[in-house]
């Protein structure tokens, strides 16, 4: 029996099994996710449940606006706003609030995951934002 057989006192022994590898949680109501005889996930995997990085307890709204295509999203903003410019007065001013607060909500719902840098300028560009529709309102 030479030093590099698995039997040889455990040295090339990898200790880690394959199944605790690249785990991918998924949410089920049976009774194997709630920890009992017959599971075949890993130790504590039913107590965290997660999914593309977010819990289940998320909203359903944030999980559908983590899969709309980016360029839309961008593209659509982009519209609203110019909307907003160049609407004449109360109503420009209404659509621009009215996207100033999905933009402060999204600012509140992801301020734990974001950087300092990215938070001064989300901060920056909703202040701009609201000025330009107070301007409008008010103007």
């Amino acid at each position: 029996m030479g030093p590099f057989r698995e039997g040889s006192g455990g040295l090339l022994r990898h200790h880690e099994p394959v199944r605790h590898q690249h785990v991918r949680l998924l949410p089920s109501a049976g009774p194997a996710s709630r920890g009992v005889a017959g599971n075949s996930s890993p130790a504590g995997a039913s107590r965290s449940r997660r999914v593309c990085g977010m819990q289940r307890t998320q909203s359903v709204l944030l999980t559908r606006l983590a899969r709309v295509n980016p360029t839309g999203a961008f593209l659509a903003a982009l519209v609203l706003v110019l909307v907003g410019l160049f609407a004449p007065g109360i109503v420009g001013g209404a659509l621009l609030l009215a996207l100033a607060a999905g933009l402060a909500a999204l600012l509140v719902t992801t301020w734990p995951v974001q950087s300092p840098p990215t938070r001064i300028l989300r901060l920056v560009i909703l202040t701009l934002l609201v000025g330009a529709a107070l301007m409008k309102i008010l103007g």
